[in-house]
């Protein structure tokens, strides 16, 4: 396993820049300017990522069953670009987690007990 200490911060965080590109990207193209947009947008340490979810994201999460309360910009940006990719990868995918969440809420739950009981099985 490679010590990620041995190596200058910039290259570890250009590698986690590397898993949310297309694969075989030519990361020649990318200006400096973008380069350095990238990598602060995937930097985990970034402040924008701590600050609270958008509205728009808070709406896309919810609209798909994927939002958790208190999830900030960072985790949500990252959970709706997985969905995207998915999506992607295999058209549908966002509107089969739409359909399923709405089902989901939906559905009258019994809230006088644990969240995964089974109705008459008290």
């Amino acid at each position: 396993m490679e010590d990620n200490n041995q190596r200058p911060r910039t290259l570890v965080l250009w590698d986690n820049v590397m898993k949310h590109l297309p694969p075989k990207t030519d990361i020649g193209r990318f200006t400096r300017t973008e380069a350095g947009h990238l990598l602060d947008k995937y930097n985990p340490r970034s402040p924008w990522r701590l600050e609270p979810a958008s509205s728009r994201q808070i709406a896309f999460l919810q609209k798909h069953g994927l939002w958790r309360p208190g999830m900030t910009k960072g985790p949500a940006s990252d959970v709706i670009q997985d969905a995207l990719e998915r999506d992607r990868q295999a058209p549908g995918y966002l509107d089969r987690l739409q359909r399923q969440a709405a089902a989901t809420n939906a559905q009258p739950r019994d809230r006088s007990g644990p969240a995964n009981q089974v109705p008459g099985d008290r």
